[in-house]
């Protein structure tokens, strides 16, 4: 096992086997793999009506890509968007005014199929969503009654309690409509 090899780098190793009688020497030209790319820049997010759409600049070393992926609140949203690919739409709603952490990591896949990702370019959010509330039909029933007109007997001036059970009942009323009222 050779240690502390620069990534993406030219280098020449020599095999000496050493024999009795004969010594056999064999050189190779290797270079090593990219290693763990650097992470995705410039991060950034904007509400569309369908979801998120997430931008980024590539890593500085873009030959060290061969995918992104982007998580949202440590889940994985996406894990095979194309190395050339810098623009990402995710599918799905959030709730408006609630903080969302968006990370977008570079991928590297080397020749024996080890996946190895950057650190996270990590931004938090508050997503404010651009939906719409559906609206809702309000019915309203309009009542209309006749009333035969009576003489209202002169006020008179009385101490004592008072029971007034049909004024009560239409302030109780008149309270439950306005509170079932939407501004």
């Amino acid at each position: 096992k050779i240690l502390n090899l620069e990534p993406n780098t030219q280098y020449k190793f020599t095999l000496i086997c050493k024999a009795t009688d004969n010594d056999v020497t064999k050189s190779y030209d290797i270079k090593t793999d990219f290693g763990t790319p650097s992470a995705p820049q410039n991060v950034k997010q904007s509400s569309v009506p369908n979801g998120i759409h997430v931008t980024w600049s590539a890593p500085t070393i873009e030959g060290s890509v061969t995918k992104y992926k982007i998580t949202i609140d440590n889940k994985l949203v996406a894990d095979d968007i194309p190395k050339n690919q810098t623009v990402y739409e995710v599918p799905a709603q959030y709730g408006d005014g609630v903080e969302h952490t968006i990370a977008v990591q570079a991928c590297y896949e080397n020749l024996h199929g080890f996946v190895s990702c950057s650190d996270s370019s990590t931004i938090k959010l508050t997503f404010v969503t651009t939906t719409k509330p559906t609206p809702t039909q309000t019915q309203t029933q309009t009542q209309t009654q006749t009333q035969t007109q009576t003489p209202t007997p002169p006020a008179t001036t009385s101490t004592g309690a008072h029971s007034y059970p049909t004024s009560v009942c239409m302030i109780i009323f008149s309270l439950f409509l306005f509170s079932k009222m939407k501004f």
